[in-house]
């Protein structure tokens, strides 16, 4: 166990009481494994315990080497902390009464409450996903392509920017950027990070964040506020501020005494706790609050000049052909990319992309190419895809692995383009040429160190 800073003890002494020795403790036992399997695929995870709060979730016995596993890189699961799936629990139960959602994910990579979000809202909701950090959006982006669903808009935006999107999101979710407490037991390295002025620092930019995103929920809309931290100044003190800057009212979310969950009301404002000997999972604190505040501000989403073109018909005929679906729209980007979108929110994409640096939405299935339609790497991945339409190279366990890792390797295939699966579930494309292959997997996604 390492030794924890004199100040943090105090702190969670203060917070605890007599469980503090207890907390203690459970820091020096071993992290929990959880995975949350993407209910709209294959499902490979037949042992586990359920995760209390997250139908689709299961703790593990063990932890797998991930990395090498084809079911991952499929996208049939998500290894993700059990207490942050707690979110889409919320979420969940936020839009039971919202028709056509539109839910932002604000602090979005590496994808764990994206990938949930996404399959809570399915096909009545858009999410935005919105990652600060260039490099850590396109990891974002790797993980919903994966997980396969066409409800998704990726940003690459400070928060300051969705001033230009005023009162448009049903649900803010803020996973803020934290101290980090929650997480020493997983990450035994960041206690030698914390301090009292990091903090400070963190609640600061917390507020910041809140500040700047507030403008973009609708009247009558919900924020859901975590952070993987313990602290006071992190959480209950910025749902103060909060609730002294704008008109908030409390939400009732429902819990079950078995999940022992520290529920507690502060100025009428509910707040939610994990703790490690209370909870099998690490840290974290939640709270929802709703916007009483009115506007009459709308959003301008008619748009003389749109991004997308239509496609010719007979392109759009064979391009049918990858997608199955009962409700295929399709739309073509200038550079010849097609992509799979919802048509119910084409208009709100096509208002994002004016306002907003957009850097994936819906499902990139296929590029056209002269008379060519090539399939891309979102096609495989996507839940739409229409499998039985292709050839199929169904590879074992090490051809899969070398497919992955973009490794020489030989399979039987027919000349031209192939679908490779594994165990029947779709990896990606590769074209049989007479004397070699071309992989298609994404070069940055490779499987390294195989």
């Amino acid at each position: 166990m390492p030794n924890f800073p004199v100040a943090f003890g105090q702190q969670m002494q203060s917070i605890l009481g007599e469980d503090y020795h207890a907390f203690i403790r459970s820091l020096d036992s071993d992290a929990p494994v959880s995975i949350r399997h993407n209910q709209f695929k294959f499902n490979p995870f037949k042992d586990g315990n359920p995760v209390p709060w997250c139908k689709e979730a299961l703790y593990l016995p063990s932890r797998p080497e991930f990395s090498k596993d084809p079911f991952w890189h499929a996208g049939c699961y998500y290894v993700q902390e059990s207490a942050s799936m707690f979110i889409g629990n919320i979420v969940q139960q936020l839009i039971t009464e919202i028709e056509n959602p539109i839910v932002l994910d604000s602090c979005a990579a590496p994808g764990g409450k994206s990938t949930h979000l996404s399959s809570v809202l399915h096909e009545n909701g858009l999410l935005v996903s919105n990652e600060v950090i260039k490099t850590r959006a396109h990891i974002l982006q790797e993980n919903c392509t994966k997980w396969g669903l066409n409800n998704v808009v990726i940003t690459n935006n400070d928060p300051s920017h969705f001033s230009k999107v005023k009162s448009f999101f049903d649900i803010l979710v803020v996973d803020a950027p934290c101290s980090g407490e929650g997480l020493f037991r997983k990450q035994p390295e960041s206690v030698s990070e914390w301090s009292e002025s990091a903090v400070e620092f963190c609640s600061n930019r917390q507020k910041r964040i809140l500040e700047d995103l507030w403008p973009s929920l609708k009247p009558g809309g919900f924020l859901v506020y975590s952070t993987c931290t313990y602290n006071k100044p992190e959480n209950e003190d910025n749902l103060r501020w909060l609730s002294k800057q704008y008109d908030v009212g409390s939400v009732e979310i429902k819990i079950e005494p078995e999940w022992n969950i520290d529920f507690k009301k502060q100025a009428n404002l509910s707040t939610f706790r994990f703790y490690p000997h209370k909870t099998n999972s690490e840290g974290l604190f939640v709270t929802v609050v709703q916007k009483l505040e009115q506007s009459d501000y709308k959003n301008f989403t008619h748009l003389k000049n749109p991004y997308f073109h239509k496609i010719n018909k007979e392109d759009f005929a064979r391009l049918q052909e990858i997608i199955k679906s009962e409700n295929i729209f399709l739309k073509q980007q200038p550079n010849g990319m097609v992509n799979l979108l919802p048509e119910s929110f084409y208009e709100e994409i096509e208002f994002l992309a004016t306002r907003l640096k957009v850097i994936y939405c819906g499902t990139p299935i296929a590029e056209v190419k002269g008379k060519d339609i090539i399939p891309m790497q979102g096609a495989a991945n996507s839940i739409y895809l229409n499998q039985e339409n292709f050839n199929q190279s169904d590879l074992d366990l090490d051809k899969a692995q070398k497919f992955l890792a973009r490794q020489d390797f030989d399979c039987d295939a027919e000349i031209g383009i192939n679908l490779v699966t594994f165990n029947s579930v779709p990896l990606g494309w590769i074209k049989k040429m007479p004397n070699r292959i071309n992989n298609y997997f994404p070069q940055e996604w490779r499987l390294r160190n195989n």
